[in-house]
């Protein structure tokens, strides 16, 4: 009978034991999920910033090609209109030339 009381006075010290170091774990356990939930809340802020960076980038990006495509037009229209005015002068130089010729 000693023996089996003996047995049962330990047993709940086993069991207290135990059930101590599960809350022990099941707290580091709890922390380090608390821990990871932060680490991916902000990953998750850091992605919507970048994104959204990413986004004005694309925007400024479509808006200088925009620029530049009218810029394009514009020098491609100057320079006909510039080559035009060069013919017409040369043009106008070999009449004048023809004229003074002419004349004398």
């Amino acid at each position: 009978p000693k023996a089996m009381s003996d047995k049962l006075s330990s047993t709940p010290n086993f069991s207290t034991k135990i059930l101590n170091e599960f809350s022990v774990r099941l707290n580091k356990s709890r922390t380090q999920l608390g821990e990871v939930n932060q680490q991916v809340d902000a990953l998750k802020k850091e992605a919507l910033r970048l994104r959204q960076e990413l986004q004005q980038a694309l925007s400024e990006k479509e808006e200088a090609e925009r620029v530049q495509g009218e810029l394009m037009a514009k020098y491609l229209a100057a320079k006909v209109q510039n080559e035009d005015e060069v013919e017409r002068n040369a043009r106008q130089r070999e009449e004048l030339g023809s004229l003074k010729k002419l004349k004398k």
